[in-house]
């Protein structure tokens, strides 16, 4: 009996090590399996968004920003199951309202949504395509877009480079499209077959064959886009078998004509957004009944107007826009700009350059990075600040700080510390506590979060705004203003011999403001 119980007792222990080996190789080929699976996915991704990127994943920006305008929608990239979806707070505001999506072995995150906007719940399974939320303006956002980031962890993310997951036809062309408007015949005897993509590999989605004319809209290295059924292909003619009948280059960039304007689209179906001023310009998305469109030139019958973080353009011939004010790029002699440029320049005197001064060199208050700015706007060589002529500065500080703060918008006062506080702070601000800035003072005197950034909130907050308290408002924002001072000072003591300066401009700002407009 004994040695049954020896042999028995031996052969369990046997048995037990056995399978702890088994489930020790179980657990290491599952790790191995989920690093590899992170490669398995790429080329499988879908585009979740068909809006312009307006910014590409690099080292300090950990993914892809796509344009798109509020309620536009955005789409799963691969099928999987939501694991957040909601507020982002337990990885930080910045994605503001968020979906995270569990791919087993890599997750996909989409931000910036408003709460109403997110169409999915936690524990629920989406295919690849599925619409699961609409774009929208929240957390860290500077207008409507989609941020899409790929990371291979969760919730710690360890982020990965989207554009190597995308599907082919989905990726960003290495060779981006330029505009060539032509006619073209099909002179090849077997045709040309009209591909999704300027991409061999792309999906066939027809063809052309000989003797077709065919609508010719842009180039792309050997590849044409051309109209076909109720879109777009693309046909690689590289053999001489496509005879272009006639062409026309795209106009030339500096057609545009300033005209300053907030536009209201009436036209009950809206307006296609283009890349440029043309009908057969890439189109980009749509402005739509009731929308108000920001005007900042003219070409033709087109209108060059705010998009996303960009510009594009609409062709509104029909009288389906309405023009709410307009000015040229020249403010008249007794406009709210003109006084304050004059308050501006009395205080900012000529050319200086203070070895303390974080802005360096500056003249009637323009810093050189701003005129090296306005410079290349212009499309002329750079010069240094003490050149700057009387003519540049005005126009400098109507199209980089008057315009950006919204000027025409606010009764005199207001306009007129606003346009003061832009120059000597900045426009904007951020969410750095000790950051001042013009709009982001005004956020704090409507009762908001200052981050500097003029979103939804800010919009509604400022249109409820009585104009009879824009007096105060003004006012309030000269409070904040001193408290910056003393703020930027006690973090920077380097700065404190500017101090008494800085509190006499504001001093001498409110006195002003009292003075002239006193309730």
């Amino acid at each position: 009996m004994l040695k049954v119980g020896i042999f028995t007792k031996k052969y369990f222990t046997l048995i037990f090590t056995i399978a702890f080996l088994l489930l020790s190789m179980c657990f290491f080929r599952m790790d191995s399996a989920s690093a590899a699976s992170i490669d398995s996915f790429k080329g499988k991704l879908k585009v979740p968004s068909p809006a312009p990127i307006s910014q590409q994943y690099s080292s300090k920006h950990k993914g892809i920003d796509y344009a798109g305008q509020l309620g536009s929608p955005i789409y799963a990239a691969y099928g999987g199951k939501v694991v957040n979806a909601g507020d982002s707070n337990e990885n930080g505001r910045g994605y503001g309202n968020w979906v995270v999506i569990d791919h087993s072995g890599i997750y996909t995150i989409y931000g910036h949504m408003r709460k109403d906007g997110i169409l999915v719940k936690v524990g629920q399974y989406v295919k690849k395509g599925d619409l699961i939320a609409k774009v929208g303006n929240e957390g860290d956002s500077t207008g409507p877009h989609l941020h899409f980031s790929l990371s291979s962890t969760y919730p710690k993310f360890t982020y990965q480079d989207p554009n190597l997951f995308f599907e082919r036809a989905g990726s960003v062309p290495s060779d981006p499209e330029k505009p060539y408007v032509a006619k073209g015949k099909i002179t090849e005897p077997a045709g040309f077959n009209v591909r999704n993509a300027p991409k061999t590999t792309a999906t066939r989605i027809g063809g052309v064959y000989k003797d077709n004319v065919v609508d010719i809209v842009a180039k792309n290295s050997e590849w044409y886009k051309i109209k076909f059924g109720k879109g777009y292909g693309y046909i690689m003619a590289v053999k001489g078998g496509l005879q272009v009948m006639s062409s026309t280059p795209a106009p030339p960039s500096n057609s545009d004509k300033p005209y300053v304007a907030k536009g209201k689209v009436t036209e009950p179906a809206g307006f296609n957004v283009r890349s440029a001023p043309q009908t057969t310009a890439i189109r980009i998305g749509g402005v739509y009944k009731g929308n108000i469109v920001d005007i900042t030139a003219k070409n033709g019958d087109w209108y060059k107007i705010k998009f996303g973080k960009g510009y594009g353009y609409i062709m509104a011939v029909k009288s389906g826009l309405q023009i709410l004010s307009s000015e040229t790029t020249k403010p008249s002699n007794n406009s709210a700009f003109e006084e304050a440029l004059a308050y501006v320049l009395g205080m900012e005197g000529g050319w200086s350059d203070h070895s303390s001064d974080r802005g360096g060199q500056t003249n009637m208050g323009v810093t050189q990075p701003s005129y090296d700015k306005y410079r290349n706007w212009k499309k002329l060589s750079k010069r240094n600040v003490k050149y700057i002529t009387k003519a540049e500065a005005k126009e400098l500080y109507y199209q980089f700080f008057w315009k950006e703060i919204k000027g025409d918008r606010y009764e005199r006062p207001l306009a007129i510390v606003m346009f003061d506080t832009a120059v000597y702070v900045g426009p904007y601000g951020s969410t750095t506590p000790y950051r001042g800035g013009s709009i982001k003072f005004l956020q704090q005197t409507l009762g908001l979060y200052g981050d500097g950034s003029w979103g939804a909130k800010t919009e509604t907050a400022f249109t409820n705004l009585p104009r009879t308290k824009h007096y105060s408002s003004a006012l309030k924002i000269l409070d904040l203003r001193k408290q910056h001072h003393y703020e930027d000072v006690r973090r920077n003591p380097s700065q404190k011999a500017f101090l008494e300066g800085w509190l006499n401009r504001t001093d001498n700002l409110t006195k002003y403001i009292k003075k002239n407009y006193g309730q």
